[in-house]
């Protein structure tokens, strides 16, 4: 298994509905939810609520979160 491959790909999952899901509230990421899928919301929301806690626990980790989340298309 190859963890920066893996790390690649979630980041790539996440990145486009990250603003969503660190600044936004439920209501906005349902709106966001029915514009991309559902189902791949539903997924994004999992993989967040599992990754948000390990973010938060780490100051220059949540720091990164947050610059992505402003600025999603900046690589």
């Amino acid at each position: 298994m190859d963890v920066a491959l893996i790390a690649k790909d979630v980041v790539a999952f996440l990145m486009p509905v990250l603003p969503f899901l660190v600044k936004a509230g439920e209501k906005a990421v349902e709106e966001v939810g029915k514009n991309i899928g559902g189902e791949a919301m539903d997924y994004a929301k999992a993989l967040w609520a599992k990754l948000r806690p390990k973010a938060e626990a780490k100051p220059a980790l949540l720091e990164a979160v947050n610059d992505a989340a402003a600025a999603p298309e900046d690589e």
